[in-house]
């Protein structure tokens, strides 16, 4: 801030200084976009500079506008913690005879032997949407629910007052004299006419009674025992403003003084409330003090950068356009098929492994039991979102042995086609602010996609099995530590650690830089997704059934305005798949393989000890063995670890090439660098200096973390 000087006298004996101020309320600063001091156009003369502030305040100004038709989107609401298992108004013995009743029609006649028997995706889509139709409509009828809106705003004493809704009706009559242009010291017929006209115009109240402006004015200074005499006001009606203001004037100062004393009260019940819980409720104490962040945002209004072009989309059609291109276009990508031959570094990596057998998978695919099928559905966890359909995991796990058959069957069909019905492929999507005000910026969310339930639950059972396989025969050869059964943030922080010990013990030369992905999931590409899976023998009908997941799939984002029109996906896997992790680390593995194999990381070494030698017998000859490192990741998480600037750089111009063939993401530029120096002596600890680093076709200027400060892996902070 010192160098914003506003003032720039011409006069060289006079000094700049910061002579002019925009003065702003804290609430106003908060909703500021933009502010900055502005140089003046050189024909006009002037000493000054111009501020300029730029606003999101809709309370600031009112602009008398058209109403939107903004909805208030409802849903049903179950109450599962109500039903029964056979009595009473509720209970599931109900909801499953309905199911039983509506599948036994004659128009509809589904049977798991029907359902086997289909054979194109077409009428696997119409007999889904069928079952799909019966299950909401007994779970409507028999399982107790109601419809929620959203919540109404809290009731505030004060603003919500009867005080100040007689403040706001006086505004409306002074409001209503101006636009009536009349003089209340008209002192002519005319005049005095039109003021008795003003005075005695009937209006209808909030509360549907009808009344006068002068009637009003009179019950309203009587309600709040103000002076007021009514004698003859035809001839006195130039009083009837001055009443009116006055009056306005009283009330306002009442309206502010119980405003200060209603809002000193909460300050005081408030450090009462949190005294009394640091005595007798800690954990609720450390709750109000930690930072909490808006859980849920209202998308009425959208502000784009267009080509640095600020514009604020107020429209109804405008604000749903402009969130379904934010959400579609928002990875920067899109699916397209790569020829391996433009990228002959990889051809090598993308090859089926040697290592891996196929027959390895042979079980993959096997149809699962019925009751196989009803322990993967009763593992499914409660009190989860459901899908655009509105179909719970509550009411698959209560379905009787009967409809859960004709759900098996389904999942046979889908195992037999390849794919899944075109139902399962829709996504709501729901957005949630980032840790930072929303500004109306669709920059700020994160979207969180609601599946449908029954598509979640066929996969969970995909994923447990080809995780099991996976982890069973070493298939993932990367140092990749997610995603499969049993590994945890513990392995790879453990590493980090004895390689930090390993350096400084041995006085060794380490970099470790920890790299930024953006927007790991929504860039992943479907055609090297799929090359990714054969590159691992994963049979190809197992890989077709996946990745119809991510294909001809539609979203819609929810709005105030309600759901917006369908929108294609054109790149990525969903966030909220249960698979999406696993699908991720063999996307991933290529490049931490192929560094790996390079042979360009830190080298730690240790003795080799045998438990069958005698220490004695070899007490001259130790023999070391040695692992060299390049790279440790946990998901889109990577550190890059290398004994010297050259091999990083090596490394980087590997991983530079994978980003472009995948279309990964990186910020390169928030790429944090720890750095251990070899040194000569016990000298003082010096900062380091910034450092030219080759990045791919990239050079990034990175600063080295300051020796004893320290840089976060995984939650935990290391140093040198």
């Amino acid at each position: 801030m010192h160098n914003l000087y506003t003032f720039n006298p011409h006069n060289p004996n006079l000094t700049k200084n910061k002579l002019d101020y925009i003065w702003v309320n804290a609430d106003t600063l908060i909703s500021t976009f933009d502010s900055k001091i502005l140089d003046v156009n050189p024909s006009i003369k002037t000493d000054h500079r111009i501020i300029y502030i730029e606003l999101l305040y809709e309370e600031l100004f009112y602009n008398k506008t058209v109403s939107k038709p903004r909805k208030n989107p409802s849903c049903t609401i179950y109450s599962y913690k109500d039903m029964k298992a056979e009595e009473g108004e509720w209970n599931w013995k109900n909801y499953n005879k309905d199911i039983t009743d509506a599948l036994e029609n004659t128009s509809i006649k589904l049977t798991p032997n029907r359902i086997r028997d289909i054979q194109s995706i077409a009428e696997l889509n119409q007999r889904w949407n069928q079952f799909q139709n019966v299950i909401l409509n007994s779970a409507k009828k028999n399982i107790k629910n109601r419809l929620s809106k959203k919540s109404a705003r809290r009731h505030h004493p004060v603003r919500d007052s009867q005080l100040h809704h007689d403040i706001t009706t006086l505004k409306g009559m002074i409001t209503k004299s101006k636009n009536s242009n009349i003089d209340f010291d008209d002192r002519s017929a005319n005049g005095i006419k039109k003021i008795i006209e003003f005075t005695t115009r009937k209006h209808t109240r909030h509360d549907g009674s009808i009344n006068d402006n002068c009637s009003e004015l009179s019950t309203i200074m009587s309600r709040h025992n103000i002076a007021y005499t009514n004698n003859n006001i035809r001839n006195k009606t130039s009083n009837f403003l001055h009443k009116l203001q006055s009056t306005l004037a009283n009330l306002e100062a009442k309206f502010y003084h119980e405003y200060y004393e209603y809002h000193k009260w909460l300050i005081e019940s408030f450090v009462d409330e949190r005294n009394d819980n640091y005595k007798n409720d800690k954990k609720k104490m450390i709750n109000s003090i930690t930072e909490k962040h808006i859980k849920s945002i209202t998308i009425d209004k959208v502000y784009c950068n267009d080509n640095d072009e600020d514009i604020l989309y107020t429209d109804v059609q405008d604000v749903q356009e402009q969130t379904n291109l934010h959400f579609q276009r928002v990875a920067g990508a899109i699916n397209t098929e790569k020829n391996m031959n433009d990228h002959p570094d990889w051809i090598r990596q993308y090859t089926p492994q040697d290592h891996i057998n196929d027959i390895i998978y042979t079980d993959l695919l096997n149809y699962p039991t019925l009751e196989d099928w009803i322990e993967t559905i009763n593992n499914l966890p409660n009190d989860k979102a459901s899908g655009p359909s509105g179909i719970s995991y509550e009411m698959l796990k209560h379905l009787n042995i009967i409809n859960q058959s004709i759900f098996h069957a389904f999942i046979c069909v889908c195992i037999d086609l390849g794919t899944i019905p075109d139902a399962w492929k829709k996504v709501t999507v729901y957005p949630i602010p980032k840790p930072k005000p929303f500004f109306a910026s669709l920059t700020n969310t994160r979207p969180i996609t609601l599946l449908e339930t029954p598509r979640k639950a066929f996969i969970s059972l995909l994923n447990k099995r080809l995780n099991a396989v996976i982890k069973q025969h070493n298939v993932l050869r990367g140092h990749q530590f997610a995603a499969l059964p049993g590994n945890s943030t513990f392995e790879p922080l453990r590493i980090i650690n004895e390689i930090l010990q390993d350096a400084n013990e041995s006085n060794n030369e380490l970099w470790l830089l920890s790299q930024d992905l953006g927007k790991a999931y929504d860039r992943v590409n479907i055609f090297m997704l799929e090359k990714a899976m054969s590159r691992l023998k994963i049979p190809s009908s197992f890989t077709r059934i996946i990745t119809s997941l991510f294909k001809n799939r539609t979203n819609q984002v929810i709005t105030a305005y309600g759901l917006t029109d369908p929108y294609e996906v054109i790149i990525g896997i969903d966030q909220g798949e249960v698979i999406s992790p696993l699908l991720w680390c063999i996307y991933y593995d290529p490049l931490l393989c192929e560094v790996e194999s390079r042979k360009l990381g830190y080298t730690i070494s240790a003795p080799s000890i045998s438990l069958n030698d005698n220490p004695s017998d070899h007490f001259n000859q130790v023999e070391e063995d040695s692992l060299t490192i390049s790279s440790i990741a946990f998901m889109d998480d990577t550190q890059w670890l290398a004994p010297n600037k050259p091999n990083l750089e090596s490394i980087l111009k590997i991983a530079d090439s994978f980003y472009r063939l995948t279309d990964i993401q990186v910020n390169k530029e928030k790429s944090s660098l720890l750095l251990r120096k070899k040194r000569l002596d016990k000298s003082k600890l010096r900062p380091h200096n910034p450092i030219q680093l080759d990045f791919g076709f990239d050079t990034i200027t990175i600063t080295p973390t300051f020796p004893f400060d320290s840089t976060r892996i995984l939650g935990v902070y290391f140093d040198e």
